[in-house]
């Protein structure tokens, strides 16, 4: 029954994305060509081909669904009407139906936002492209992503990110790529909470925290995680302490994390 909910929730989301092909000269259904595809895409299929033969394969099984009456659309009509179709729409709807998910699901509590090259996407004459994705970790779900034309861009696509998310009660964890004061406000506004990786890229803040740590020590009573566990062959133990950060010296933009 959950299934059958999700795939007609699915199908709801796909009717509200705008046809972008000329009325009266098409054979398929809009709907049935991209929730074949979603489909196909989401079994593993790595080319319109692959899509078309996964078709063929499951056209029983698709037509409950969607109407296949026409037979299964070739590889060519796929690619037509991805070509004219708006990236944005269909990130859209995977964010729509994920939130869906999230949804019925736990509630979560940590997101994870994270940049990864993407293989191959490499040229002569372009840059590699990189994929900033909010992942949910309570329900092992992406919630959104975003692109950006090399790394130190993914600071000016995080914010975007952000504020496509429900950030209430979950805690943000980001490496020192977004260890940013309009990053931390953004969180802070949609009333989350963060964790943000802090290197020598932000000198002064580095510094002032090195210091303030050396003075104050760690103790007991800062101690908030001590664990062990086996990594690479080795013992290791693993501890993290917690310090008020609103006793910092003023230094730059400190005062702006909280």
């Amino acid at each position: 029954m959950y299934f059958t909910n999700l795939i007609m929730n699915i199908l709801q989301l796909i009717n509200e994305i705008p046809d972008p092909r000329m009325e009266g000269k098409v054979v398929y259904k809009f709907s049935t060509i991209v929730f074949v595809v979603l489909c196909g895409i989401l079994s593993g299929c790595e080319s319109w081909s692959d899509i078309e033969d996964y078709c063929e394969s499951k056209r029983e099984w698709l037509g409950q669904y969607v109407d296949l009456k026409n037979g299964v659309p070739s590889e060519w009509t796929f690619r037509r009407v991805f070509t004219l179709l708006d990236p944005d729409h269909i990130e859209s709807l995977l964010r729509a139906n994920a939130k869906q998910i999230v949804k019925d699901k736990s509630p979560s509590d940590q997101i994870a936002i994270d940049g990864k090259a993407i293989r191959g996407s490499k040229k002569q004459d372009l840059k590699c492209l990189y994929s900033i994705s909010a992942w949910c970790h309570e329900n092992g779900l992406v919630l959104g992503e975003i692109q950006a034309d090399s790394k130190s861009n993914e600071i000016t696509a995080i914010p975007l990110l952000l504020e496509s998310l429900d950030l209430k009660t979950n805690t943000v964890t980001i490496d020192a790529a977004g260890c940013q004061k309009s990053i931390a406000e953004i969180i802070v506004k949609k009333k989350g909470d963060y964790v943000l990786g802090l290197k020598r890229n932000h000198p002064k803040l580095y510094k002032a925290v090195e210091e303030y740590i050396k003075k104050v020590g760690e103790s007991n009573e800062n101690l908030l995680f001590d664990a062990f566990d086996d990594s690479h062959g080795r013992r290791v133990r693993r501890r993290a302490f917690g310090y008020d950060v609103s006793k910092l010296p003023e230094q730059g933009f400190c005062t702006k994390f909280q």
